[in-house]
């Protein structure tokens, strides 16, 4: 066959449907179903791009017009200073001084030494997830009030009267918080029976050591961890424990340290 014909017959071909090749041969015409699978994965392929630019216009939406994703901790300064917080934990000092006070009259043989105080609001929860609601963040304060005290011998015997006393003052439930190979003070901690702080849940517990070389105040009950963190916590009152100050106070004849130490809570928002 001429190539002039084998061109007509291409032609022909392609107006009916049929494709013909150079060298003669007939290629498979294509069948409605294949048309309408091929018509029907293009549909699926655009709408699938489709989804995808839309949950991506969301995301941007999401992110520039309510701020709901990767929004920043806010300062919980404004609400440590606010009135209702700053009259809460006006009153919440108040009763740990009330507390402490009922200690000495319940336990007379104990010698004042020193003291130490960790008050702070700060910054609970984290940012919410894509369609989470509301900021995701809350405020938790509290405060932590810390009394040292020289006594005399015998020891074990003056932690049981300590204990007598603690429960005459409402304190009850007393576990031991000491660890098997802790190389620290043994640690008590006990929970109020029936009388509570102004607001917010408490906790209490003591230690003892039978001579002042034993105790680590940076480590012991009552130490004041490093100010970190500002723009995540708010430090509205701060006293550190004096080593020097607090071990002055033992004598020979008082060779002793109790620690007694309370912690508060006085202020919590939820987050929203």
């Amino acid at each position: 066959m001429s190539l002039h014909k084998r061109e007509l017959l291409f032609i022909s071909g392609s107006q009916t449907g049929i494709v013909t090749r150079l060298d003669g041969d007939r290629a498979s015409n294509h069948t409605p179903l294949a048309t309408w699978a091929d018509r029907a994965v293009t549909v699926a392929a655009w709408v699938t791009v489709g989804v995808i630019v839309l949950a991506g216009a969301l995301i941007l939406w999401l992110r520039y017009t309510t701020g709901k994703i990767d929004k920043p901790a806010p300062n919980p300064a404004a609400y440590a200073r606010s009135t209702p917080v700053r009259s809460a934990d006006a009153a919440d000092e108040s009763w740990l001084g009330r507390q402490f006070a009922g200690v000495l009259e319940k336990a007379p043989w104990l010698i004042p030494a020193g003291s130490s105080v960790f008050d702070v609001c700060s910054v609970e929860g984290g940012a919410p997830g894509l369609f989470g609601g509301g900021t995701g963040y809350g405020f938790y304060c509290s405060r932590t009030g810390t009394r040292y005290y020289a006594y005399g011998s015998p020891g074990a015997a003056r932690v049981r009267q300590l204990r007598r006393a603690l429960r005459g003052l409402g304190w009850a439930g007393f576990e031991s918080e000491s660890e098997p190979g802790q190389v620290s003070l043994p640690t008590f901690s006990a929970q109020p029976a029936a009388a509570a702080p102004p607001a917010g849940k408490t906790g209490l517990e003591y230690s003892w050591a039978q001579h002042g070389n034993q105790v680590n105040l940076a480590r012991e009950l009552g130490a004041v961890p490093s100010l970190v963190a500002p723009d995540l916590n708010t430090y509205l009152d701060v006293l550190r424990p004096s080593r020097a100050a607090i071990l002055g106070q033992l004598t020979p004849a008082h060779d002793h340290l109790l620690i007694v130490s309370i912690t508060a809570d006085y202020a919590t928002h939820q987050p929203a």
